[in-house]
């Protein structure tokens, strides 16, 4: 599961709190039976993904924020794809 978030506070890096924060951009986004999910119709400028969950078999890993990406006119058409690799977690846990 990722939450998407937009650089507005112009320091560097994700802040999720505080007194300035960083703008959270809508819900969580789970990912699909392939392993994707999407964020749509984002105004251009730079977003930070945030790992909040994995699913059972999966290690969250220890960095959980990606980015920053950065949407600009040259790319929304298109769309920002970002590959992220898990590892799996094979100590049995879940």
């Amino acid at each position: 599961m990722f939450q998407l978030w937009r650089e507005t506070n112009g320091v560097d890096g994700l802040q999720t709190g505080g007194a300035d924060p960083d703008t959270r951009m809508g819900s969580a986004c789970a990912t699909d039976s392939r392993g994707r999910c999407g964020f749509g119709d984002l105004e251009y400028g730079e977003y930070y993904l945030q790992e909040t969950a994995v699913p059972d078999g999966y290690r969250i890993p220890e960095d959980r924020v990606s980015g920053p990406y950065e949407v600009t006119g040259v790319n929304a058409g298109e769309g920002v794809t970002v590959e992220l690799d898990n590892k799996r977690d094979d100590s049995g846990k879940k």
